[in-house]
């Protein structure tokens, strides 16, 4: 009858005990089950990378202190999509930052292939501005930037990525986008230079307002980003030193030296010979315009292979940068040099080279040091190796990859803040004709709307500092039902270890 009674006792302690082991797995699940609902929607984690990539910093905090405009992110894919992937996770996660640490920041995240027309009015341009699942928008009213995830980034040569700079980025968006007053772009006149309403229109959308100036007369004002000199038949004038005056030039070259100046110009090949005093100031600059006209019969949309198709650089310089996201596309489109003449580098420059192996090889970019700055330059699109050049209807030189535009960059360091200007020459009057700017068969437009967006549009904030990246090689292959089928099991792992423990704990005193 005791030994009954003792083993009833212990069944209803096992029983019980089992109950209560089962109630603590089952409380654990739901309570796991409900933070992580919570944390998915409210955004709440703990950044436990050592250079809290997912943290903004106080510098941060700073540089948008007085945007008050509302600002909004768009992301072109859902979510989930974009937490599985580590490339725009991080974009993603920062963007969710900002959208807690600030009132006016709201972030939405839309499926660009189910939701097309919704985005229809940020496709401004037909290749370099389209958008894709990895593009993000930030806007502010009419003003909006459109970014890649990969802008958002630094990478090596061999392509692996190693900083993440969305800080810079996004402030640097938003900046530009909540600006009370647009930056100005201006178009020099009385040299003859060529109007064109479309270029203009686009110099508008890139975010610019459109002024004209007289450089014998005026000054740019303080706002001021670009002048564009576009196919002049008259010189510009340089300082006399009889007479002490200053020049057109000069004003260009102030312009330049000042916070965020950039130069674009565009020559006709029949007009540089007059233009002695633009081509000696270019000359400092890197640009030596040759006395020829480029011809490739092999690579042309004329017969007579005047119309040259550019080559995109795809080298690791300054110059493919404003055609990288054009030359990635599966099928690039074509950009058209109607009756250019050659491009050379002044011998101020000499070839850069790379320091990557034992036997350093030229990068492709040039270089010049001088006391309180330096310049490089380099091509952005050149011929084929099939061109010739030609003087008076007879090939003057054959080596063909002639540069067809190029791209010089001054850059300088005042009080320890970096300031850049750039000056983007092509010598073909050509190049901005309404029929290249306006069709969107070619891509004329947009290789300067990518020019207009990164030659000073945009503010770049100090004190923002690169975050350098953790490795996740076996982060960043995983998929969605791999990290779903991780999550789980170690969501699992202390509810089971207590079943485990109580189970041995009944069994134990079961048959004891």
């Amino acid at each position: 009858m005791k030994n009954t009674v003792r083993r009833g006792r212990r069944l209803t302690h096992g029983t019980v005990a089992a109950v209560l082991s089962v109630l603590l797995v089952a409380c654990v699940l739901f309570i796991n089950v409900i933070f992580t609902s919570l944390a998915g929607k409210y955004n709440i984690y703990t950044d436990m990378t050592d250079e809290l990539v997912f943290t903004l910093s106080d510098a941060f905090k700073t540089a948008l202190s007085d945007v008050a405009s509302p600002v909004r992110i768009l992301f072109c894919h859902e979510p989930d999509y974009l937490k599985s992937n580590t490339l725009t996770n991080y974009v993603y996660e920062t963007a969710l930052q900002i959208a807690e640490a600030f009132e006016w920041a709201s972030v939405d995240a839309i499926n660009a292939n189910r939701e097309p027309t919704l985005f229809s009015k940020y496709a401004l341009t037909s290749a370099s501005s389209g958008i894709s699942t990895s593009s993000v928008i930030i806007e502010s009213g009419d003003e909006f930037r459109i970014l890649s995830a990969n802008a958002f980034y630094y990478a090596n040569s061999d392509g692996t990525i190693w900083a993440f700079n969305g800080e810079e980025k996004f402030a640097a968006a938003i900046l530009s986008v909540t600006a009370s007053d647009l930056p100005v772009a201006y178009f020099t006149q009385n040299h003859g230079e060529k109007k064109s309403e479309a270029l203009e229109e686009l110099v508008r959308s890139a975010g610019y307002e459109v002024r004209y100036i007289d450089l014998s007369k005026e000054q740019p004002d303080s706002d001021a980003r670009l002048i564009v000199i576009n196919d002049p038949k008259y010189d510009f004038s340089a300082k006399d030193p009889e007479k002490g005056s200053a020049s057109e030039l000069e004003t260009v070259d102030r312009f330049l030296a000042s916070d965020y100046g950039s130069l674009m110009v565009f020559l006709d090949p029949l007009s540089v010979g007059g233009l002695s005093n633009l081509r000696e100031y270019l000359y400092q600059w890197g640009v030596v315009v040759e006395d020829s006209v480029v011809r490739d019969k092999q690579n042309a949309v004329s017969t007579d292979g005047y119309s040259v198709v550019g080559v995109y650089n795809t080298e690791n310089v300054l110059g493919s940068s404003l055609v990288a996201e054009i030359a990635g596309t599966d099928s690039p489109p074509k950009t058209i040099f109607e009756y250019a003449a050659p491009i050379t580098f002044s011998d101020l420059y000499s070839p850069e080279l790379s320091s990557d192996s034992e036997t350093p090889v030229p990068t492709g970019a040039y270089s010049y040091y001088g006391s309180n700055a330096s310049r490089d330059i380099s091509a952005v699109i050149r011929s084929s190796e099939d061109a010739l050049a030609m003087r008076d209807g007879q090939p003057v030189d054959g080596n063909g990859s002639y540069n067809l535009m190029v791209v010089s960059r001054e850059t300088r360091v005042i009080n320890n803040e970096a300031f850049s200007s750039y000056v983007l020459c092509s010598a073909t009057a050509d190049f901005t004709n309404d029929e290249y700017i306006q069709s969107n068969v070619y891509a004329n437009k947009d290789i300067l709307y990518a020019a207009f967006k990164q030659m000073g549009r945009d503010f770049i904030p100090a004190d923002l500092d690169l975050k350098v990246l953790p490795s996740y090689d076996t982060i960043e292959d995983m998929t969605t039902a791999q990290a779903n089928r991780w999550t789980a099991a170690l969501i699992l792992v202390l509810p089971l270890a207590v079943l485990a423990v109580g189970t041995v704990v009944v069994l134990r005193r079961k048959f004891k």
